[in-house]
């Protein structure tokens, strides 16, 4: 199994590009995040909220996959089993999917992480896509930066961002937290997602942490 998942396919980051984001006013909001155009950087269409991915289905993340690199041609997702959305941050939607391969393999996660724009119409999606510009440097770090960071990060399965309409996508693979209320922990361990102004959920209340 090692020596399999030591052959695992590298995902291929594609040539760069330079972006630039053209202005888009608080009104026009709504009408340009309706529209579904391809990425900036992989070229294909992607679904940007939990009800497109489970419509585009697992032809997409195939789709994606391989055009990533992640998952070889003669393998395919063949089944989302499960898409749970979650609240977690405030730098957009998060869900988790249970997928399916057609054949499984020791460097294909099931349980993946999916991080997707805020809706439409509230002062969140505008002031987090366009004010502030947060996530295409997060897209950015994943397609091209997650491998050669000296540091673990999660396995960036596809990740791209549309200019035109600010909508985006990550998918990485699904870390295992340790559940809320552990207070002991292993190395290698990772500690629950402490929600953010709620520092009595900390081990010890915070002092460690700061």
């Amino acid at each position: 199994a090692e020596a399999e998942a030591a052959r695992a396919p590298v995902r291929r980051p594609p040539p760069w590009k330079n972006v630039q984001q053209p202005k888009i006013e608080f009104m026009q909001m709504a009408d340009v995040a309706s529209k579904n155009i391809p990425g900036d950087y992989y070229g294909i269409r992607f679904p940007h909220d939990q009800e497109q991915i489970l419509k585009m289905g697992p032809a997409w993340l195939t789709e994606a996959f391989h055009t990533s690199g992640v998952l070889p041609k003669d393998n395919a997702v063949t089944k989302i089993a499960e898409a749970k959305e979650f609240v977690g941050g405030g730098a957009g939607l998060k869900c988790i999917l249970k997928v399916e391969y057609k054949e499984d393999r020791p460097y294909l996660h099931k349980n993946l992480f999916v991080k997707l724009p805020h809706k439409p119409g509230g002062n969140d999606r505008f002031f987090v896509s366009c004010m502030w510009n947060h996530d295409r440097p997060e897209t950015i770090f994943n397609i091209w930066l997650e491998q050669t960071v000296p540091y673990r990060v999660p396995k960036c399965y596809f990740a791209d961002i549309c200019a035109q309409t600010t909508n985006f996508i990550l998918i990485t693979e699904a870390l295992d937290w340790a559940p809320k209320g552990t207070r002991d922990f292993k190395p290698g361990d990772i500690e629950p997602a402490y929600d953010k102004y709620m520092d009595w959920e900390l081990p010890d209340g915070g002092p460690m942490y700061y």
